[in-house]
């Protein structure tokens, strides 16, 4: 399995990449057509499809992962591969493979402790459909950077707006998650996670912390609100 595999909205690679796979999550294959797979994720249920060659079919049921990458990046040696491979944050591994980096236990933790991640991908270039140090998009860096406390959240903002208890921007805490729209009506197009009393990280062209206002999410480069408000959210522990 590759460290990060692009999944298609169709089998083509010329096809818009929707989302990614990082090393340790496991798929359902539904559909074959030529060497592509149409794939559903176990972890969050997105659908889409993948080169075959990049994936260990072998596996009869997945494996209770015990252990994530929580630096950055990790070098670890994989029964795939004879030379060690580089994962990004986010990534399930054993213990025993680890040659560089860190990982961590994985268990539920305060829900404010997920700002330590976030900050890791900062400065991360924007990429539709990422989810790595490599490049990641909005909704991305929140389901990784929840990941590392223990929740697991849906891939898109929509879907994780789904999850929360829905709170007014003066309720919510650091940690809580922050929906905005760019549409003239309210559909929700962006997410970020609230970083201190009035300001957020997302990712927007790159992972960044901008300020934080009751109308928006405001860029201090183009001294502008570029995406609006729409509610905050908590997420409900399982």
């Amino acid at each position: 399995m590759l460290s990060v595999t692009p999944v298609r909205k169709a089998p083509k690679d010329t096809e818009e990449q929707t989302n990614q796979i990082i090393f340790g999550e496991y798929v359902l294959g539904l559909d074959i057509f030529e060497q592509w797979v149409k794939i559903t994720t176990l972890h969050d249920g997105y659908t889409g499809w993948v080169d075959q060659a990049a994936f260990d079919w072998s596996a009869d049921r997945p494996i209770q992962h015990k252990q994530v990458i929580s630096s950055q990046l990790a070098r670890v040696k994989t029964r795939f591969f004879d030379a060690p491979i580089f994962l990004t944050i986010g990534s399930f591994v054993q213990s025993a493979q680890l040659q560089l980096g860190q990982a961590s236990e994985i268990h539920k933790k305060p829900l404010s402790e997920v700002i330590h991640y976030a900050r890791k991908l900062l400065g991360t270039p924007y990429l539709w459909g990422g989810r790595s140090i490599f490049g990641i998009d909005c909704s991305g860096l929140t389901q990784i950077a929840y990941r590392m406390i223990g929740y697991t959240l849906r891939r898109d903002a929509w879907q994780q707006a789904q999850q929360c208890k829905h709170i007014s921007l003066s309720e919510a805490q650091v940690g809580d998650l922050v929906f905005f729209t760019t549409k003239d009506d309210n559909t929700i197009t962006h997410v970020g996670i609230k970083s201190g009393a009035k300001t957020i990280i997302h990712a927007h062209k790159f992972v960044r912390e901008d300020a934080l206002h009751s109308s928006g999410i405001f860029n201090k480069e183009k001294r502008t609100i570029t995406h609006r408000y729409l509610h905050a959210g908590r997420i409900q522990p399982v």
